[in-house]
């Protein structure tokens, strides 16, 4: 009920705006550039792509989370049954990657131990690795590319 609610609230806004941009990158697929040209089509194939997703499996997939979860199963392995002993209402309403996150990792990221501070480190790491390889990356586009076929600056 929750998800046929959602989806009928939601769903005009996303046949709209997927069709509109549809619509846009297929006239953009008119251009006589090669670049844009081939930019246009597969941009409309990905939006058009990712509107069946969302209409089709996307909601399916959400109704067979909402059936999940109406089970009380839990979201890891879903086939079994929760069992939860004398815990609160609150603890038994959270799955077990809400309660994993809750009870272990945040403990730890947050906590007062080294752990924030080689995470800061692998992140700075892993910035300057990133910034050290950029001048690497080639800038540009092919020229012939960005031309018609039969233009005259070829």
């Amino acid at each position: 009920m929750r998800l046929a609610a959602t989806v009928s609230r939601v769903g005009p806004s996303i046949l709209l705006t997927a069709t509109s941009e549809s619509i846009a990158f297929l006239v953009g697929s008119l251009t006589p550039m090669p670049a844009v040209q081939i930019f246009s089509l597969y941009a409309f194939m990905a939006v058009f792509i990712d509107f069946l997703l969302q209409i089709t499996c996307f909601v399916s997939v959400l109704a067979i989370d909402a059936r999940r979860q109406d089970a009380d199963r839990p979201d890891l392995v879903c086939c079994l049954p929760m069992n939860v002993s004398n815990n609160s209402t609150e603890q038994k309403s959270k799955g077990v990657l809400q309660q994993m996150f809750t009870n272990v990792l945040t403990p730890i990221v947050l906590g007062k131990s080294l752990v924030r501070a080689i995470i800061f480190a692998i992140f700075i790491i892993l910035t300057c690795l990133s910034l050290s390889t950029i001048h690497r990356i080639p800038i540009g586009l092919d020229q012939k590319l960005s031309m018609p076929k039969d233009s005259y600056v070829l």
